[in-house]
């Protein structure tokens, strides 16, 4: 499980938009704010998901990933010689 994020960590990473992004995270954990998430695509399929987007198929947002997701209970070995998912994620 990854550590809470500082107020300064947020600043550093984000910039103009640390506070921005400080009120949506505060108004989704206090209930008052709900995303809506009407599609969930890796992003080699981002065509598509434009186009549906424009063409208001997807209702909410579209999020797209970057990476297949990995269990953390599966064991690999990286070119790095870390050996597990969950260390490399640290």
């Amino acid at each position: 499980m990854r550590d809470e994020i500082s107020r300064a960590q947020i600043a550093r990473r984000y910039g103009p938009v640390a506070a921005d992004l400080e009120t949506l995270v505060r108004l989704v954990a206090t209930d008052r704010l709900h995303p809506q998430i009407g599609s969930v695509e890796p992003w080699e399929n981002i065509a598509a998901v434009i186009e549906a987007l424009s063409a208001r198929r997807i209702r909410g947002n579209a999020v797209l990933t970057i990476a297949p997701s990995i269990p953390v209970s599966e064991n690999l070995t990286d070119q790095t010689g870390t050996s597990s998912t969950k260390e490399r994620m640290k």
